[in-house]
């Protein structure tokens, strides 16, 4: 609980923010002089250690196909309670471990950042980026309160769009004459293999039915709670759909104090399937998202099928957190403030069983990249590492 308010504070409070900016620099800057970080080591983080999946996980796998990575060692920092990938080592993200395996690791590879907010990297270590998603609420140095990012230090950044691109630059310092920049994201890898099949099976419920997946992002209190409050009535939801739809409920990593992957039941039609690890592999089997201001409407547009904006507290957040635009800008007249506006269009989706919408406009405006980036990004640790073998 310490831990999570220091790290609320540092988020909320800009002079706290600098300041813990500054003296970082300033100590850390010290030791990369004095260590090479040239260690056959790279450190992974992904969610600020809250997770070992999305983008790193699937670089992780490629990294194991190369010969050039046989001999690595690959640690992931992680909180209490999670685990690392088979075959990989874990350290407590924070701890005086994590940051010695830092300035000696030759790579880092994270979602979010592994400097943590102290501004070094060591000279000889090669830095990839991916980011999350696709942002829609206001990112990194954007928000007021944040001065921590700077992507001057990234080494390769992967970008799915044009309109990532800009956001970047504002919020991260993206700069593209420095930074090598992949057009896409490894966390859509698994959208363009073989997806799992038997969310049905897994989670025995009817053949029939209709899968409706809800996954809210983070509220700025999830920090402290560690649980995010559904905004959805998941109670009255089974009185109206019952036998005829389930509900899955998937929280945002920061919103979700689950780090078991086993599957929650919370009544006859909900389930909270947020400890589900490799959760992208079942999109294509979802009818209906909702979401809010989550990036996981940009991935579920490949399916083209319903996307529904469920936004109660949008002019709440909207000043409290900061989007880059309102809800119908992204999605148009399918944006929600009412929850007996949202069921009635549920309803309707399922009576007339017919899920296709067609989001080809959307992806144009938002996506446009090579499906192949994991490849690509691997690749360009294995030119680097040819290219470190002959200093």
């Amino acid at each position: 609980m310490i831990y999570a308010r220091l790290e609320y504070l540092l988020k909320k409070s800009a002079f706290l923010n600098a300041a813990f900016n500054v003296i970082g620099k300033c100590v850390f800057g010290v030791l990369c002089a004095l260590i090479r970080g040239n260690r056959r080591t790279i450190l992974f983080t992904s969610f600020q250690g809250r997770s070992s999946q999305d983008s790193p996980f699937y670089i992780l796998r490629e990294l194991r196909k190369r010969p050039e990575f046989r001999k690595y060692r690959y640690v992931w920092g992680l909180r209490a309670g999670i685990q690392p990938p088979s075959g990989c080592e874990g350290v407590r993200i924070d701890s005086l471990a994590y940051f010695w395996e830092a300035l000696n690791a030759r790579y880092w590879v994270t979602n979010v950042n592994i400097e943590r907010g102290l501004g070094f990297k060591p000279r000889n270590t090669f830095y990839v980026s991916t980011w999350h998603g696709t942002p829609i609420k206001r990112i990194g140095n954007d928000l007021d309160s944040r001065s921590d990012f700077d992507w001057s230090i990234v080494d390769l950044a992967c970008v799915v769009s044009d309109y990532e691109l800009s956001i970047f630059q504002s919020a991260f310092g993206l700069d593209q004459k420095k930074t090598k920049i992949v057009r896409s994201n490894p966390r859509h890898t698994i959208l363009f293999e073989q997806s799992n099949q038997g969310l049905r099976s897994k989670l025995c419920f009817h053949e029939s039915a209709s899968i409706i997946l809800y996954a809210p992002t983070w509220r700025e209190s999830d920090i402290i709670s560690g649980e995010s409050e559904l905004l959805i009535d998941v109670d009255e939801f089974d009185r109206r759909f019952k036998g005829k739809a389930v509900l899955l409920v998937k929280r945002h990593v920061i919103g979700s104090a689950r780090s078991s992957e086993d599957v929650l039941q919370l009544n006859r039609s909900a389930f909270d399937v947020s400890g589900m690890n490799d959760f992208h592999s079942y999109l294509s089997e979802i009818d209906v998202l909702i979401s809010d201001y989550s990036g996981f409407f940009f991935d579920y547009s490949f399916f083209d099928k319903p996307m529904l904006a469920y936004a109660p507290d949008q002019e709440t957040y909207g000043l409290n957190r900061g989007l880059y635009n309102i809800l119908d800008f992204y999605l148009g007249a399918e944006v929600y403030t009412l929850q007996d506006s949202l069921f009635e269009r549920i309803g309707e989706l399922i009576e007339g069983n017919s899920f296709f919408v067609d989001q080809s406009s959307f992806r144009s405006r938002f996506i446009n990249f090579d499906e192949y980036s994991t490849i690509e990004v691997v690749d360009h640790m294995v030119a680097h590492e040819s290219s470190a073998r002959n200093l």
